[in-house]
């Protein structure tokens, strides 16, 4: 009986030895993992960080294009070189970007801007609907409005949102009614995130 109780003691301390190196090898393991999960989210913060910050810089300072749109019909552009530098974009050259738009070949639209921004034109009518209602036009129909007064409309509407909020493109993109092309990090990131 002794040798049984003896032999029952020895097992159970090499049971606890046992339970104490793999529960040692778990903590270390899990460490290890913590440790790589740390240095991922420093390396995506870092690169995060790099793309808003060059988004806004490249805003200021390359060419960019402005879209509206009503669903998958184009109805006015804007093109800006800089901060208020913007041009219309001529109703032939809409119709060209409305056809790659629906065969999905962006870069002809893109042609060498830093960025293209598509906005859903149902959604500027949530924000406003004075500058919306001068794009309908008097009967809530896109054609009734001139075409110089839909651009008028939809550049002063940018331009002054932009003034009031320097988020307002990225927000706009996050609830949905702004598309932007080409996507980088920054947008994939908030792309997951959207209402």
């Amino acid at each position: 009986m002794d040798y049984f109780i003896a032999g029952l003691l020895i097992v159970m301390v090499l049971i606890f030895f046992l339970f104490l190196k793999i529960v040692s090898s778990l903590t270390k393991a899990f460490m290890y993992f913590m440790l790589l999960m740390l240095i991922v989210l420093v390396f995506f913060g870092f690169f995060f960080g790099k793309d808003f910050v060059s988004f806004f810089r490249s805003m200021e300072s390359e060419d960019k294009l402005f879209i509206l749109k009503d669903n998958r019909t184009f109805i006015t552009a804007f093109e800006m070189k800089k901060v208020n530098e913007t041009s219309s974009v001529p109703k032939t050259r809409l119709d060209v970007y409305q056809d790659a738009y629906i065969d999905k070949e962006y870069d002809k639209i893109l042609d060498g801007r830093y960025k293209v921004f598509f906005f859903e034109l149902s959604g500027l009518e949530k924000e406003n609907s004075t500058i919306s209602s001068a794009i309908r036009g008097k009967n809530g129909i896109i054609e009734i409005a001139g075409e110089d007064v839909k651009n008028a409309a939809f550049i002063l509407l940018v331009t002054k949102k932009e003034k009031e909020d320097p988020l307002y493109l990225i927000k706009g993109y996050q609830q949905g009614y702004i598309e932007i092309y080409p996507e980088s990090l920054l947008f994939r990131v908030l792309r997951t995130g959207r209402k």
